[in-house]
């Protein structure tokens, strides 16, 4: 399986440092070079989706061409997966074992045609029981929108579904995790609980030591649209959405498990092995909250 880096020529100490991480881990890869969007052309005559009330930035759209490129490779490739990383990313010392029992599984492609292994610490919903339960790592159905494209895994199936996706449109990388988005391409996601991947913006969630690089995809203030000038389903959808999932990780500590169905709505942990945390952060989630002690996800919420 390969397993790919992206990262931007420009920045040597990232790849150093994160090379360093996988080869304890005993994980081969590829540096894939990112698309650089202080180089790409100001305009682009595709459809352009809105995200959070604002227009889609250069930088953004060369890293949506950095995993596209790795898209078109794997839809063309010999292997059923690849793994997809970013270059500013905390790593669980379980990771380089996570990968081998990838590769280990025959038939995966049948079940999934992206494998998210990464968590971003937000709220999730997800299937009770995990689909598959590789040893020691459980890959529930991922069920909502779960952002962030520092860590996953991509089908070949997957990998020919986004690469379309991508030629008629310009979006986010993230947007391949957006549910409404992966729902309406057929595409079967799973998430691996716990997460083994944290980008590093995120990491303040886990108590995390910051790692101190500049974010490399920049957000414009400039290009900012207000809440009038989106269409009112498009707000309305946003809106229900975000007190829908508050509502419901509220309701699921309240219901028995017994009653609990098919969804359970938590953040997923990140798993810490062999990681040193700061003492500087934000407070950790609370066991209780992140579900951290039971694979089968049942009776958590």
């Amino acid at each position: 399986m390969r397993t790919f880096i992206i990262n931007l020529d420009r920045f040597v100490e990232r790849i150093r440092r994160i090379g360093e991480q996988f080869e304890r881990e005993g994980i081969a890869f590829e540096r894939f070079p990112a698309v650089d969007g202080r180089l790409l052309p100001a305009t682009d005559e595709r459809p352009v989706i809105v995200y959070a009330n604002r227009r889609i930035t250069n930088s953004e759209r060369g890293c949506l061409l950095s995993h596209k490129a790795i898209w078109d490779l794997v839809a063309n490739g010999p292997d059923p997966f690849a793994a997809i990383f970013e270059d500013d990313v905390h790593i669980s010392g379980r990771l380089g074992a996570f990968l081998r029992e990838v590769e280990r599984f025959e038939g995966l492609e049948e079940f999934a045609d992206l494998i998210k292994f990464e968590t971003t610490g937000d709220l999730v919903t997800l299937s009770p029981k995990p689909k598959i339960a590789l040893p020691g790592f459980p890959l529930h159905a991922l069920l909502s929108t779960h952002y962030g494209t520092a860590g996953y895994l991509v089908s070949r199936r997957g990998a020919r579904i986004l690469s379309a996706a991508a030629d008629s449109k310009v979006m986010l990388a993230d947007h391949i995790f957006i549910e409404e988005e992966f729902r309406s391409h057929g595409l079967k996601v799973l998430q691996a609980v716990p997460g083994l991947v944290m980008q590093d913006q995120y990491g303040y969630r886990e108590n995390l030591e910051q790692l101190g690089f500049d974010r490399t995809v920049e957000q414009d203030a400039s290009s900012r649209l207000r809440s009038q000038d989106l269409p009112l389903n498009t707000l309305l959808k946003r809106e229900a959405r975000r007190f829908g999932l508050k509502a419901m990780a509220l309701l699921s500590a309240a219901i028995p498990a017994a009653l609990k169905g098919r969804k359970v709505t938590m953040r997923v942990p990140f798993d810490k092995t062999n990681l040193p945390v700061s003492g500087t952060g934000s407070p950790a989630l609370d066991a209780a909250d992140m579900g951290r002690d039971l694979p089968d996800l049942a009776g958590r919420g």
